[in-house]
């Protein structure tokens, strides 16, 4: 029997979403744990931000790093977009080399 692998699912978002995406995640039975920390993102084009948003040259962001598995992967993906679509919410997924036991 393979173990599952495991990937880290990282997401950007808001920080006015912060709480109510803390509060889906506490939500979520195959998540155990997650990180969250304050990220500037930096884009090319800088017609989404505000005015602030443009004289400092980036805008502020929460972001989450999660644990799951590739088992569980999809539904996650699919529960943010049920739950979020619409919203300028970013992530993506990085297959793990390495995980303390």
């Amino acid at each position: 029997m393979t173990a599952e692998k495991p990937i880290l699912l990282i997401v950007n978002l808001p920080p006015e979403l912060e709480e109510s995406f803390i509060d889906w995640l506490l939500e979520q039975e195959h998540i155990s744990s997650f990180i969250s920390q304050e990220v500037r993102g930096h884009r090319e084009t800088h017609e989404e931000y505000s005015q602030a948003e443009k004289v400092r040259g980036n805008k502020r962001l929460v972001q989450f790093q999660v644990v799951v598995t590739e088992r569980f992967l999809k539904s996650i993906e699919q529960a943010i977009e049920n739950e979020y679509g619409g919203t300028p919410i970013f992530y993506w997924a990085v297959p793990m080399v390495a995980q303390p036991r």
